[in-house]
């Protein structure tokens, strides 16, 4: 479960640390009760008779309800034979498939579809394991902890969400890898979230593939310590299907990897191609929102350090990024092309170390080079 995680020297003198964002994850051992639950039984009734440290078991077929965990040490754990697992199906009618704020979670094998609001959400718990987990058509989000601690998603697909098909948001030592996100308006997102750990990933057919964003007026103030790497990220010019009045319907199709806000994140090794704008873009916050903006309901105050700080992408396998049109905030720096690395010319320390990618600006800060400068271009 864990990642050995390494500490890369970079020519400039910055020190990136070591990631081992899965350390504290739960991990599934040996239940002291197991509840099984076959169809036409509740798998909320089951989970109301089990204790902490019991596991709730769900055979194959179709459940029409909500589930609430509020208690630690569960596990709610599908069976899955011959191909058939267990779906919970909210008709378009229910919110959230499962609601958990219990510590040591654990949910595996479980497909949810069709819910309003989410698939499965965990709030403020510590040690948290999403494993073979299917949501389609669950509303914001298909997988969804929020100020946690220790958390693990791994061979996990999310489609069909309007805002991010797997996300962590304001959680700390976060490790995704091996899950699969398409036709979502953003693919696999961290917001305002520390120490994460993002690979082995196939994010396409996304409006955006992958973001790491710190937002304002968020409990959470930082976005950094990430790492990219090892993912496949392509074709991601999905229309955006976010209702108005959203920030996420800010979001122009068309962005493999998005660095936003965020500060000493590393995007590496990861294979970029066929995304219509950019393949990489680092952007400040301030690029696509401004103090006092009205975005729905909400009023934006910039409340945290707006600039990408300290963002290091080098050894990316680029190709065939650029290609679509050019939204029209780029195309007003005069840029009328996309490209595979974008910088948006805010923030400090900045490096970029690929050989071969098309660029904006031409001259991107590179290891030999003096810290970038913020101030925009």
């Amino acid at each position: 479960m864990t990642h050995a995680g390494f500490a890369q020297e970079v020519p400039n003198g910055k020190n990136y640390p070591e990631r081992d964002a899965s350390r504290s994850a739960a991990a599934s051992e040996t239940p002291q009760a197991i509840i099984t639950v076959a169809p036409g039984q509740s798998i909320q009734d089951a989970v109301d008779r089990a204790e902490p440290g019991d596991r709730v078991q769900i055979l194959p077929g179709v459940y029409h309800e909500s589930v609430v965990v509020d208690f630690d040490d569960i596990e709610l754990v599908g069976v899955v034979e011959n191909g058939q697992r267990p779906v919970l199906d909210g008709h378009g009618e229910m919110n959230d498939a499962i609601m958990v704020s219990g510590h040591n979670f654990l949910i595996q094998g479980i497909e949810m579809r069709n819910y309003k609001a989410n698939g499965v959400v965990v709030n403020q718990a510590k040690n948290v394991t999403f494993r073979d987990v299917i949501g389609v058509n669950t509303g914001k989000y298909a997988v969804y902890p929020v100020q946690c601690d220790g958390v693990l998603i791994e061979n996990c697909i999310a489609t069909d969400v309007w805002d991010a098909g797997i996300y962590a948001g304001q959680c700390k030592n976060v490790e995704i890898r091996n899950c699969v996100a398409f036709r979502n308006t953003i693919g696999i997102e961290a917001e305002n979230s520390e120490n994460v750990l993002i690979h082995s990933n196939t994010t396409f057919n996304n409006s955006l593939g992958i973001l790491i964003v710190l937002l304002p007026n968020l409990p959470s103030k930082i976005a950094e310590n990430a790492m990219v790497t090892n993912n496949h990220v392509f074709d991601n010019n999905y229309p955006n299907k976010a209702p108005e009045g959203q920030i996420v319907s800010g979001v122009v199709p068309g962005t493999g990897v998005l660095v936003a806000a965020a500060d000493k994140t590393e995007v590496t090794r990861n294979d970029i191609r066929g995304n219509g704008t950019f393949g990489i873009l680092v952007a400040a916050l301030t690029d696509s929102m401004e103090e006092g903006q009205q975005i729905g309901d909400r009023t934006i105050t910039i409340d945290v350090e707006p600039n990408p700080d300290n963002n290091y992408i080098h050894g990316n396998k680029l190709q065939n990024n650029g290609n679509g049109e050019m939204p029209a905030r780029y195309a007003a720096l005069g840029l009328t092309q996309g490209v595979d690395l974008m910088w948006t010319g805010k923030g400090t320390g900045n490096v970029w170390d690929e050989a071969k990618a098309t660029r904006f600006p031409p001259n991107l800060p590179g290891p030999a080079a003096e810290p970038a400068m913020g101030g925009g271009l």
